[in-house]
């Protein structure tokens, strides 16, 4: 362990407010704090480097390799898992205010200010078929997910997308290629931009277009 590296981070650190300050932010006493300072303690448990890493926002592997100590391959990052459960609060919120788009849709679909095309309608029948029910929450969440995956996480295509299949905007010919991107892996390699232009044309002269 690099102890005199330690030793003059913790004096750097310890003179932005106090020895005790840091002691708390590291979870430590007071006393540990002070025996390092004093270069009394030459190791350091993995507890307290965790702490540490999540202290300096950085890595866990990277504070062990600031303390020129090896890191054991059972260790957790702290770091990594707080950003990830950063990452999937967002997700959920985005999910939320999506679900209540997709209420706000619903409403004005059913009382007839919206009116999916024919080719809309026809792929919410081959979705609900493959498992995709875009009226229940669980289908909608794993359609979301999968469009997101497919366009590269670009939310505004993925909303987009679901506007068009839901009747608040029409599908037009730039679209296709967004639609089969996402279709594709759900559906199969036959839907693509080609596919869906057929279907569309053969759809509109069967019910006229909405």
């Amino acid at each position: 362990m690099n102890s005199d590296h330690f030793v003059d981070w913790l004096k750097a650190e310890s003179a932005k407010s106090s020895a005790a300050a840091l002691a708390r932010a590291l979870s430590v006493s007071p006393q540990a704090v002070s025996k390092w300072l004093n270069s009394e303690v030459k190791t350091i448990s993995p507890k307290t480097i965790e702490a540490l890493a999540k202290y300096r926002q950085e890595p866990l592997a990277n504070t062990y390799r600031w303390l020129d100590l090896p890191m054991p391959k059972n260790a957790s990052d702290p770091v990594d898992v707080e950003r990830l459960k950063k990452r999937q609060d967002e997700l959920e919120r985005r999910l939320d205010e999506a679900m209540d788009l997709l209420e706000s849709i619903n409403v004005r679909m059913h009382g007839g200010f919206m009116r999916p095309s024919p080719l809309a309608l026809f792929i919410q029948d081959q979705l609900y078929k493959a498992g995709y029910d875009l009226r229940d929450r669980q289908g909608y969440r794993q359609f979301m997910e999968m469009c997101s995956m497919s366009l590269d996480g670009d939310q505004v295509a993925v909303q987009r997308i679901i506007s068009q299949l839901m009747g608040a905007a029409p599908i037009e010919r730039r679209d296709y290629s967004y639609l089969s991107t996402v279709l594709m892996p759900i559906l199969g390699r036959d839907w693509n931009t080609h596919y869906l232009m057929e279907q569309a044309i053969n759809l509109e002269k069967d019910y006229g277009s909405f």
